[in-house]
């Protein structure tokens, strides 16, 4: 009896903290690192209180809503596997430039601002180690898809890097009025450009 009514009152804060986390997720989305206890407490529909007794910092809830949205992003990152490269291409320009769009602010503020706390500077730290190593991966499997050997061409990793840069996104969304779709079509049309610069086709000629 007494672990079962346990295990229900987990249950009950586990699914408290997923609120505040998604909670979390749309503050910042609205406001930034800028967003408040009180934001988040409003999109929750919850009291202060409620947000302090599942996490000790705001901090801290923003580094768990900041993990658990990265995680999902990454897990769910189109793979080439069989299909060909170009329509892999297309469906990743899209994934990264959503992603992008849709977290704009807080990605372009965690490349930015070097203010904020330890736990939310690590994080932008791994976020900043994932995406280094995501753009070389990306560069060095269409290195291969186009028959080459080696590492990519630092022009094409070069390419990738910037296109499928949070930074690209709000560039495209700012000064160019666009969305994160046109921010897809543009770095994938770059990114091409820049492997049909080194297909042996061109070597050949």
């Amino acid at each position: 009896m007494f672990e079962a009514m346990t295990t229900l009152l987990d249950q009950k804060r586990q699914t408290t903290a997923d609120h505040l986390v998604r909670a979390a997720v749309a503050g910042l989305a609205k406001h930034g690192f800028t967003v408040t206890v009180d934001d988040i407490a409003r999109e929750a529909n919850v009291s202060r209180r409620t947000i302090f007794r599942h996490f000790a910092t705001r901090d801290e809830l923003l580094a768990v809503a900041l993990t658990q949205q990265s995680d999902n992003f990454r897990s769910t990152l189109p793979q080439l596997g069989d299909q060909r490269w170009p329509a892999w291409l297309a469906e990743l320009c899209q994934a990264v430039h959503q992603a992008n769009g849709t977290l704009h602010r807080t990605l372009h503020e965690l490349v930015t601002r070097h203010d904020l706390s330890p736990q939310l500077l690590a994080f932008a730290d791994d976020i900043d180690a994932y995406r280094r190593g995501r753009n070389s991966e990306v560069a060095d499997t269409l290195w291969e898809a186009i028959g080459r050997d080696g590492e990519a061409a630092a022009e094409l990793r070069a390419a990738v890097a910037a296109h499928l840069s949070p930074h690209f996104t709000t560039a495209v969304s700012q000064d160019a009025r666009g969305d994160h779709s046109m921010a897809a079509s543009l770095a994938q049309a770059a990114i091409v450009a820049a492997l049909d610069r080194h297909s042996p086709a061109v070597d050949a000629d």
